[in-house]
């Protein structure tokens, strides 16, 4: 990993864009989700923090994003294709305690 991209990386970690969320009402793991494709980030709310919180996983590829559209159960597929292998940053929403991760 080059310097330029671990500065490229940071950038991204202070200034998460505004990503408008699809919901997932029919899923018991997920609030929504949403993809900025410029700057490759994926925007996820938990079921069960989604009043407090969103979740910005780093630098995911366009076709893990298509992959993650078309699965059955987005839950499952955040769980076992997203978190183990993307760096992330927690945001607290306006008025929530901050939380780094």
């Amino acid at each position: 990993m080059t310097t330029q991209f671990k500065e490229q990386k940071t950038e991204i970690f202070t200034k998460a864009p505004q990503i408008a969320l699809s919901l997932t009402p029919d899923s018991s793991q997920l609030h929504g989700y949403g993809y900025d494709e410029a700057s490759r980030v994926l925007a996820v709310e938990f079921a069960t923090s989604h009043e407090d919180s969103t979740y910005f996983y780093l630098d995911v590829p366009p076709t893990t994003f298509e992959e993650l559209t078309a699965a059955k159960s987005k839950g499952s597929f955040i769980i076992r294709a997203i978190k183990p292998h993307f760096a992330y940053r927690r945001e607290s929403k306006p008025g929530k305690e901050v939380e780094a991760a």
